[in-house]
């Protein structure tokens, strides 16, 4: 879903868009994130990171497994995060969703530095519990 929303934004940018999405390992793509988990950060990345650029944007999302945990990072090239950020609609439902999935062992979290990027840590047995999950795909 996160692929098919940046190809229309795509459209949308023109070349002032790019984007990647890696998996660090193959057997990543059978691997499935709860619908709608990423797609309002990657909003957010766009309209807030993005768009206020005059030149070439980049998003990317790395999925990788360290142990028994999914390491979701979306990074853009845009301004960095302010340092008291307020939660929209947008990032408060990410929040809220990931409390749900995984309890106190899952965690978002906002950094500026080494690279201005948001990282989710996610319980593989939590990510593959639901049933309305969309697998995870490689592409650019």
């Amino acid at each position: 879903m996160v692929e098919t929303y940046l190809e229309v934004e795509k459209v949308r940018y023109g070349p002032r868009l790019q984007y990647e999405i890696i998996l660090a390992d193959a057997s990543l793509g059978a691997c499935a994130v709860p619908s709608f988990l990423l797609q309002p950060l990657v909003e957010n990345a766009l309209k807030h990171g993005i768009a206020p650029r005059a030149d070439t944007g980049k998003v990317i999302l790395r999925i990788e497994a360290q142990q028994n945990r999914l390491c979701i990072c979306l990074h853009d090239n845009g301004p960095p995060f302010p340092e008291s950020l307020l939660p929209g609609y947008g990032l408060q439902s990410t929040m809220d969703k990931l409390r749900l999935l995984g309890g106190e062992t899952a965690k978002i979290e906002f950094q500026n530095t080494p690279q201005k990027q948001v990282v989710l840590w996610l319980e593989k047995e939590s990510a593959l519990a639901h049933t309305q999950e969309e697998p995870l795909s490689a592409s650019t």
